[in-house]
């Protein structure tokens, strides 16, 4: 079996190689188990016909080769490949950010398996959020869920790691605030330098400059600064 796992959130994507995984069953790495990228992706065909000594079947994971981008011999080669001969005793992943519908993709859409995971939309992220939240006997209004979102914006495995965070800090039975979120959340760069400009537009010198401080400290560039205080100061 071949699978081709793509899109922008590698949290789902990751989320759906841990359930192949543990359908799979024992892997051990380097014998039925094995991983490959850009740099090893010419070898996949050789790999392919390896077998897995002791085992009946063996497990090859490709993660952002870059194959479906671009026009390769080694692109071509396993696709011709895969057209040619029915994969039965290895499981194939692809697991890659971007790509395009070549020779390779065709194949594996014709025979095989193609999933693409998009990020969620706000909505969905919301529902995601609070199911997550409850299954820790956490809570979290609606609006501070779209807060967080906001913040750390829509890949998923980002979202993940802040809200864990956020559910410690709460604890089982706690409630996260958007105090929380402000205090214990790494907010992406665009929002930090929003909170700037907002602050600079109300006046507020204290946190202006809390937060500018914040801005230097994770070396945000000089020059993105500037621009985004042009920008507000134009308007």
């Amino acid at each position: 079996m071949v699978y081709l796992l793509y899109g922008e959130d590698t949290f789902l994507i990751n989320s759906y190689i841990k359930k192949l995984k543990r359908e799979f069953g024992e892997i051990q790495n380097g014998i039925n188990y094995i991983q490959m990228d850009e740099s090893s992706i010419q070898n996949l065909i050789p790999e392919i016909q390896t077998p897995a000594f002791g085992y009946p079947t063996k497990m090859i994971l490709i993660r952002n080769s870059n194959i479906f981008i671009k026009k390769c011999e080694t692109a071509e080669k396993i696709a011709n490949y895969l057209k040619e001969h029915q994969i039965e005793n290895v499981e194939i992943i692809f697991a890659e950010k971007n790509v395009e519908k070549n020779a390779l993709y065709n194949v594996i859409a014709k025979k095989y398996k193609c999933i693409e995971f998009n990020e969620l939309n706000i909505v969905q992220l919301i529902d995601k959020i609070t199911m997550i939240t409850n299954l820790y006997n956490v809570k979290i209004e609606k609006r501070n869920a779209q807060y967080l979102v906001e913040c750390v914006g829509q890949n998923l495995q980002d979202i993940t790691i802040e809200l864990q965070k956020l559910i410690e800090y709460a604890g089982k039975g706690g409630t996260i605030e958007k105090n929380d979120i402000d205090q214990l959340v790494i907010k992406k760069s665009e929002n930090v330098i929003f909170d700037l400009t907002d602050n600079i537009g109300k006046r507020d010198v204290k946190n202006a400059i809390d937060v500018l401080h914040n801005l230097e400290y994770s070396k945000e560039p000089d020059q993105l600064i500037l621009i985004m205080l042009y920008r507000h100061i134009k308007k």
